[in-house]
């Protein structure tokens, strides 16, 4: 179902999400605009017609994910603790719900990557010398640097295991892989410096940039994204189906754009409510609202500068036309293929395009899901409003009263994305 989502968020109500600062938000203020994004998050369901699935745990990764921690990464953060163990288990589920069509390989070797990278991003892991080692780490080409510490050389660690493992059968799809991880360390390093201040560019300036004029630093959220998403990184095991089976590159390196645009901003859209909670204002939607603004962009919405509820509205608009727009092209080739075999007198379909296909439509479906059912994000019931509401209701002109239900589940949301504090993509 096309949802239009300008209508939706221009409805009553949402004139609460036009603020340009989440951290200049109360509290309070911040727990009131929860539902109303969690409105769209739910439209956007419907929108891409997502089918809710549920993956149990697997034991066999669970263990051998936690047995490479307990020799690689403890004696790393001897005081790591709860931290760590968090880290771990968000890797082992990802990868279960990611690349659950994937075989026990696939799965280990991409959960070990994730556990690194996203100790590199944790503030409460990783020690500030530590994390202004990572820009030398990125300068010598992904190798361990010449005053090399205990980490960088577990960052070069990650790197040659995953560019061994995907590249195995094809050289280009290793190197994907090795360039986003090391484009994941830069952007690290980047955002770590953005926490003690913004670079010069995004800070106030008097006076507007003209409105009739390109503003160069409004294509800096979107490629700080591209990086610190490390989206490449998750788009090569969609295709790698075990150690001696993967789609050939050729099936969907033309869409490797668009796939790592849905990882990332589909990770952006069902991180906001955390990300508000927790006045954060380097991710995504926080930078865009800034450059908008700092650009002189008016509002679609009526006030006098760009706002948040824009930038919301537009990821939302991003996020329907891309997954759709994925859909489309992999199950196109499909029928293509079929009409060309007709014509040829074959009566077999290509079986890599077909493989292709089901490989995206089973990622697509979890990786959503995994957001879902994440305490981090604390989207608890999200799945399951389709039962209490109709797209229709929500996007109906008139003014509804938000039923009770929503308010039950608002304060889900609150309890939970407050009690998880460790971050992500």
């Amino acid at each position: 179902m096309k949802i239009d989502f300008f209508s939706a968020l221009s409805k009553p109500g949402y004139e609460c999400l036009d603020f340009d600062d989440t951290s200049q938000l109360s509290q309070q203020q911040r727990q009131e605009v929860l539902p109303y994004v969690r409105k769209g998050l739910f439209l956007l369901l419907v929108a891409i017609d997502h089918k809710y699935s549920r993956i149990p745990a697997d034991k066999r990764l669970r263990h051998d994910l936690y047995t490479w921690a307990q020799d690689n990464l403890e004696h790393q953060f001897p005081e790591g603790g709860q931290s760590l163990e968090a880290i771990v288990q968000l890797a082992a589920e990802s990868a279960e719900y990611f690349y659950a069509h994937c075989s026990h390989e696939t799965k280990l070797i991409t959960a070990i990557g994730t556990s690194i990278m996203t100790s590199t991003d944790d503030d409460e892991l990783l020690y500030p010398d530590e994390r202004n080692r990572l820009s030398s780490f990125c300068c010598n080409d992904g190798h361990s640097p010449p005053d090399a510490t205990p980490w960088t050389a577990m960052l070069t660690h990650g790197l040659q295991l995953n560019a061994e493992y995907f590249g195995s059968h094809d050289p280009l799809v290793g190197g994907l892989m090795a360039n986003s991880y090391r484009l994941f360390v830069e952007a690290c390093s980047i955002e770590y410096r953005m926490q003690s201040g913004m670079p010069f560019h995004l800070t106030s300036h008097t006076g507007l940039h003209p409105i009739d004029e390109e503003c160069a630093v409004e294509a800096f959220p979107r490629n700080i994204r591209s990086t610190s998403g490390v989206s490449v990184f998750y788009v090569c095991p969609i295709f790698r189906i075990s150690s001696t089976q993967e789609v050939p590159s050729k099936y969907w390196i033309s869409l490797v754009p668009k796939v790592s645009e849905f990882i990332s901003h589909i990770n952006d859209v069902f991180s906001c409510p955390k990300e508000i909670l927790s006045g954060e204002t380097w991710n995504y939607l926080s930078l865009r609202t800034r450059t908008k603004r700092q650009a002189g962009r008016s509002s679609r919405f009526g006030s006098k500068l760009w706002t948040f509820r824009d930038s919301f509205c537009e990821l939302l608009e991003n996020m329907q036309d891309t997954t759709l727009a994925v859909d489309r092209a992999f199950t196109s080739c499909i029928s293509a293929d079929a009409n060309t075999s007709e014509q040829s007198g074959s009566s077999q379909d290509d079986p890599n395009a077909k493989l292709a296909a089901e490989c995206w439509f089973a990622f697509r479906q979890n990786y959503i899901s995994w957001h879902l059912q994440c305490k981090r994000y604390g989207l608890d019931g999200l799945d399951v409003e389709r039962n209490t509401y109709t797209a229709e209701e929500l996007c109906a002109p008139e003014n509804k009263p938000l039923h009770l239900a929503y308010a039950g589940a608002a304060l889900v949301l609150v309890t939970s994305a407050l009690s998880y504090s460790y971050y992500f993509i």
